[in-house]
C-alpha cells in the first residue's frame, strides 16, 4: 500500500452512483474519482481490491446480492481508501434456492460412473476458510486452511467431493498504523487434496480492515495532531468465509467412484429406516410367501 502525503494528498476514495442497501429488482452501479489520472479497480466478491484486480471500465449492473468494493491509484499521490458497499437484491416474491442447487448437486453425484476425470484449467471450486486469519497474528509464509465447499461435479462425475482439504499462504501482511490506516492481509490459494491427488488452484486475494481516514481535525493544530496517531482496524478473515479459485492446470482424477459401486452395506437408508438392500430382500421374502398362498 502507498500512503504518501496522507494528511493533504491523499487518492480521493471512489464513490458509488447508488447508495449500498436493499431493493428489489437489479441495479446499475456507476464509480467515479476525481483525482487526476487516478485508475479505478473494483471487486464484486467482498476481497479487497488490489492493482492486479479488475480495472473499472464502466457501470456495473447488480442482479443479484453483491459485496462491492473499489479503490483509486494515483502516479502521484498513492491509494486510496476502499469505498465498499453491500447491495442486497430481493425481487417480491422470490425464495432462496440454494436447498434446490444442493439437491441438483446430489442427483448429480448419483448418477456418475466409475473411471477417471479431468479437471480443465479454469474449473472454479467453491472454498471456504477452515479457521480464521486476522492481521493482528499472521506472518508471512503462513499456512491457511481451506476446505472445499460444494462436490466438483463435471459431465456427471464428481471430480472433488465437498469437504476435501485445501491449503493457502499468507503473502503479506501490514499491521495498522498511525495516520488511521488499517490491517491488511493478502494470500494465495495452492491447492486442493482430493484422496491423495494434489489439484493445483490459481487465487491471490486481499482483505483489509476499516480505514479511519482523517477529517478535517487533522488540520487543527494538536487535536489534529493527536488524531493521525489513531490507527485503522485489523484485517480480519473469519472462519467460513467462502472464497472462489480455479484449477490451475489440466489435472486427472483417478478412482472416481459412484453410487452403483457401492457394497449394500454403504448404500444409503431411506426414510424408513432401512437400507435399499433390506427392502428388496423384504420384496423379495413378500412375494415368495404371496407365491406360496396361491
Amino acid at each position: 500500500m502507498n500512503y504518501e502525503n496522507l494528511c493533504c494528498f491523499l487518492t480521493e476514495s471512489p464513490k458509488f452512483s447508488v447508495k449500498p442497501g436493499k431493493y428489489n429488482e437489479p441495479r446499475t452501479v456507476k464509480i467515479t474519482n476525481s483525482t487526476a489520472g487516478a485508475t479505478i479497480y473494483d471487486t464484486t466478491d467482498g476481497w479487497t481490491p488490489t492493482a492486479e484486480s479488475q480495472r473499472y471500465t464502466g457501470p456495473i449492473k447488480v442482479s443479484s446480492t453483491t459485496m462491492l468494493r473499489a479503490i483509486a491509484i494515483s502516479p502521484r499521490t498513492g491509494r486510496s481508501f476502499v469505498t465498499a458497499g453491500k447491495y442486497t437484491i430481493d425481487p417480491p416474491g422470490t425464495a432462496p434456492n440454494s436447498h434446490a442447487a444442493a439437491a441438483a448437486r446430489s442427483a448429480g453425484a448419483h448418477a456418475t460412473t466409475p473411471g477417471k476425470v479431468v479437471l480443465p484449467q479454469g474449473t472454479t471450486v467453491h472454498l471456504v476458510f477452515a479457521s480464521p486469519v486476522t492481521s493482528k497474528t499472521a506472518e508471512v509464509g503462513d499456512k491457511i486452511a481451506l476446505t472445499l465447499d460444494q462436490d466438483v461435479v463435471l459431465d456427471g462425475v464428481v471430480a472433488a467431493p465437498k469437504g476435501s482439504p485445501a491449503t493457502g499462504r499468507v503473502v503479506h501482511v501490514v499491521k495498522p498504523g498511525f495516520g488511521r490506516m488499517p490491517g491488511q492481509v493478502n494470500f494465495h490459494v495452492d491447492a486442493v487434496n482430493v484422496h491423495g491427488t494434489v489439484i493445483k488452484l490459481r487465487r491471490t486475494a486481499a482483505i483489509e480492515g476499516q480505514a479511519k481516514p482523517p477529517g478535517a481535525t487533522v488540520l487543527i493544530p494538536v487535536v489534529g495532531q493527536l488524531a493521525l496517531f489513531k490507527c485503522g482496524t485489523d484485517a480480519v478473515i473469519a472462519r467460513g468465509t467462502p472464497l472462489d479459485a480455479t484449477v490451475d492446470t489440466d489435472t486427472v482424477r483417478l478412482e472416481v467412484t459412484s453410487i452403483e459401486t457401492q457394497t449394500p452395506a454403504d448404500l444409503p437408508a431411506t426414510a424408513t429406516g432401512y437400507s435399499m438392500e433390506t427392502i428388496r430382500k423384504l420384496i423379495a421374502l413378500w412375494c415368495y410367501i404371496a407365491s406360496i398362498g396361491d
